[in-house]
Parts: structure tokens; C-alpha cells; sequence
């Protein structure tokens, strides 16, 4: 036991420590500020994602409010311009029509109280311009009565064969359908005959004729 009282009490140097070493206290560890800066960073980013989504669902109850609030989404409107065009395949038949106008001039002459006095000295004096060298054309002018009053066509050509020139002056109607004129008659021997006559004219066929030749006193 004496032996191991050596000393003046306990052996307390750290084993492993050489006679004259002293035992020296364990160097305080520094603490990193590297993960107190990372959970900070954290701490924002999930404020500024919260904020995200807040908005996000906050737009997003707008949307679904409008849908289904008074604020119904507009439809587009159906015009010609979005309208699907239909062509038509089938086939288109053209009708032409022609209208022919035909137009129908008609003479009409009027004589509600017969020719004119003027129409009646006209057609007298007409008459004699013929002769005697158109006695043919002169002979038309007579109603059928006249012509065979005179003989017939023969002799009414053969007695203006026989006149060299003759005359009608003083042609005046003399009422409805009568003219009064003084004829002068000169025939080829150079011999003047006048007399006094008074003509009937009718209306045949649109035309004034003679139709009767009556002889009169001279006028003084």
C-alpha cells in the first residue's frame, strides 16, 4: 500500500500527457451564421409564395364570381363574316325574254260636217291642173258616176285630145259639198269657149271626187 500512496493524492493527470505538460482546456468551436442565413431565406421565399398564391386564388374567385355573376361572358356575335358561306351547286336557268312592239300608225280623218269649203276648191282646181295633158290620171278623179256621165273613159280622152289649154278661174265653194268656178276652153284651132259650172264633190275611199258637173250662167 505504500507504494501506491505516492504522492499527495490521486494521480489526476490526463493520461497521455508527458511528466511537465499541462493539460490545456478545449478550444471553444465557432458557431456557423451560414444556417441562420438560409432558414432567413426560406422564411422569405414562403412569404413571397404565400403572397403568390394569395393573389392567385383571389383572381381566380374573381373569375369564377364574373361567370357566375350578372357579368355573363359575351358571346360572338353570329355575323355574315363568320358565318360558314353556302355556295349554291345548283344550276341557275336564264329566261330571256323578247318584247316586240309593234305599233300601228292609223290615218284617221275627221269630217264630222264634211270637207272644207277650203278642201272643196282644192280638189277642183287639183282636177283642171291635170288637164288636158293628163286626162288618164285627171279621169281618177271622177266618181263612177261622173265617168259615165262623160262618156266613159274613150271619150273622155279623145274630147281633151281636142283642147289645147284650159283654165278654171274664180274657183268658190259654194256650199256643202259644191264648188262654183268659170272654165275657159281653148282648143287646138285656137277657139276659147268659157262657161259657168258648178261641181258636186263626194268623199270615196278618203278621197274627194267630182261627182257631177252642171253648166251656168256667166257671171255678169
Amino acid at each position: 500500500m505504500g507504494t501506491g500512496m505516492n504522492g499527495s493524492g490521486p494521480n489526476t493527470r490526463p493520461p497521455g500527457l508527458r511528466p511537465g505538460e499541462q493539460s490545456m482546456p478545449p478550444t471553444p468551436r465557432k458557431t456557423s451564421k451560414r444556417p441562420m442565413l438560409l432558414a432567413a431565406l426560406a422564411v422569405v421565399a414562403a412569404a413571397v409564395v404565400g403572397i403568390l398564391v394569395a393573389n392567385a386564388l383571389s383572381g381566380g374567385g374573381n373569375s369564377r364570381a364574373d361567370t357566375n355573376g350578372q357579368n355573363p361572358p359575351v358571346q360572338p356575335s353570329l355575323t355574315t363574316d363568320n358565318q360558314p358561306t353556302e355556295v349554291s351547286t345548283a344550276p341557275t336557268s336564264t329566261k330571256k325574254t323578247t318584247t316586240t312592239t309593234t305599233t300601228t300608225t292609223t290615218v284617221t280623218t275627221t269630217t264630222p260636217d264634211g270637207p272644207s269649203p277650203t278642201d272643196l276648191v282644192h280638189a277642183v282646181q287639183g282636177y283642171y291642173q291635170l288637164l288636158p295633158d293628163n286626162s288618164a290620171e285627171a279621169f281618177q278623179h271622177l266618181t263612177p258616176n261622173m265617168q259615165q256621165a262623160s262618156g266613159g273613159a274613150d271619150s273622155y280622152r279623145q274630147f281633151w285630145a281636142g283642147v289645147d289649154e284650159v283654165k278654171a278661174t274664180k274657183v268658190t265653194a259654194a256650199g256643202k259639198d259644191k264648188v262654183s268656178a268659170v272654165v275657159t276652153y281653148k282648143d287646138k284651132a285656137g277657139n276659147t269657149t268659157k262657161e259657168a259650172d258648178v261641181f258636186t264633190l263626194v268623199v270615196q275611199d278618203g278621197q274627194l271626187l267630182i261627182d257631177s258637173q252642171s253648166k251656168q250662167s256667166l257671171p255678169d
